[in-house]
């Protein structure tokens, strides 16, 4: 059926009647919940750190040594703005508890491509007489919303074999867990 002109006009203007451009059909309402969560919370070297274990602390290098050493060869960790660990924390906390896996191995031992491993200890102390004990909390206190340093100190024992270790780089990775 054809319509003429005067009808399209006027179904044009019912519809634009009914239904006017721009203007709703139906307002629907409804609510979104918005919280936040505030808990206890440290940082480590002034930066927020992240829940799990994505935080980079730093590193421990031994430097570069022959395939015989015969000293012990020390490190300390040091974070990328050259000092080491320090946890601060808000007023709610009183006590950091920090424990140091044995790295990949799980008996802290430098790994090299070739299969061969270098051991290596770490301690609470500059003398390296205070051993991190794998994986056992070791307290630090916080006093009056200070922070505390938390230092972590390695030692090479002098090589003893009879054949010289391999050239090349011998890495680990250690993971520091910080419970508060």
């Amino acid at each position: 059926m054809k319509l003429s002109n005067l009808s399209a006009s006027i179904i044009a203007g019912v519809a634009v009647t009914l239904f006017p451009l721009g203007a709703a059909v139906a307002d629907i309402g409804g609510q979104v919940m918005v919280q936040v969560k505030v808990e206890s919370g440290c940082e480590i070297n002034g930066k927020e750190v992240v829940t799990g274990m994505g935080n980079d602390f730093g590193m421990m290098d031994f430097g570069t040594t022959s395939p015989t050493w015969t000293n012990s060869l020390t490190a300390q960790v040091a974070t990328a703005g050259g000092g080491g660990l320090v946890v601060s924390c808000d007023p709610s906390v009183d006590e950091v508890a920090v424990s140091i896996n044995g790295g990949l191995s799980g008996s802290r031992k430098l790994a090299h491509a070739d299969g061969g491993t270098i051991d290596y200890q770490v301690y609470r102390d500059s003398a390296r007489s205070d051993v991190f004990v794998i994986d056992k909390q070791h307290p630090y206190q916080l006093a009056d919303n200070s922070s505390v340093a938390i230092p972590i100190y390695g030692a090479i024992p002098p090589f003893t074999g009879s054949v010289g270790k391999n050239k090349g780089l011998y890495t680990d990775v250690m993971t520091v867990t910080l419970s508060f």
